[in-house]
């Protein structure tokens, strides 16, 4: 029956029918509480944290309403990857990439409800920054403001980082730069004109071409040559671009 329930849903959100699909959603989530099935929690919160964030498109008083419900989905997601069993990688596997989604979409959500300091703590792509809040500031390791306070800390003028999120509504991937300054935090979006897999084999051919440079630059030297001052600034933008590439790979 909550599966009927579940099936029901999605039919009516892919008709744009969202208030029946969030009424079937919740019928089939009452069930799997009742019958203690946190896999059926998980599937069918997240379910109703998508409905909810479709409408909050329209609709702002929506919004809080999915963001609570993607960070339910988020909580029963990881409870269900903490009992599986070590030994089965497919499962885990299956059930980290749930966590992923609903990740990206929690993260999109924030952006869209302008939090772009919440979207960022949300997101893997900020792991490095997190760490590095724990370890300068551990009296702020649960301040949303930490990563400002950090650009304190330091004395430095900013922190970067780049997220790499797919965007189901407009069926492409998406690069989202956050910048965090003493100021406050700011993010932008920008529609990728190619993959991230073709990306990374861009980065590994300018990383490749790098390297041959170099190369022909150290044979140069050898031979006496001077290495001209406008290649060396060229290999300078080109490690940049191989740089930067690399981190929006490592930001996934």
């Amino acid at each position: 029956q909550g599966r009927a329930h579940g099936n029901l849903g999605t039919v009516y959100r892919s008709l744009g029918q969202y208030e029946l699909a969030l009424e079937h959603y919740t019928k089939d989530f009452d069930i799997a509480t009742q019958l203690q099935d946190d896999s059926g929690q998980a599937t069918t919160k997240h379910n109703i944290a998508t409905a909810l964030a479709t409408l909050a498109k329209t609709d702002a008083t929506q919004g809080l309403k999915a963001l609570a419900a993607f960070r339910d989905a988020l909580a029963l997601q990881r409870q269900v990857h903490a009992r599986l069993d070590p030994n089965n990688t497919a499962a885990r596997l299956s059930a980290l990439q749930d966590q992923a989604t609903t990740i990206e979409q929690l993260q999109l959500l924030l952006l869209n409800l302008d939090k772009p300091t919440e979207a960022l703590l949300e997101g893997d792509a900020c792991r490095g920054l997190l760490a590095a809040k724990v370890s300068f500031e551990p009296a702020a390791t649960h301040d949303l403001d930490a990563p400002t306070n950090l650009v304190k800390h330091l004395g430095i003028t900013a922190i970067v980082v780049f997220g790499i999120i797919f965007d189901d509504s407009i069926k492409n991937e998406v690069l989202v730069t956050w910048v965090v300054t003493s100021d406050g935090v700011t993010a932008t979006r920008q529609r990728m004109a190619t993959s991230l897999p073709n990306l990374v084999d861009q980065s590994r051919g300018q990383r490749s071409r790098q390297a041959e440079q170099l190369e022909t630059q150290e044979h140069d030297a050898d031979r006496g040559d001077s290495v001209p001052l406008s290649a060396l600034i060229d290999n300078c933008r080109l490690h940049d671009r191989a740089t930067r590439a690399r981190t929006y790979t490592s930001s996934q």
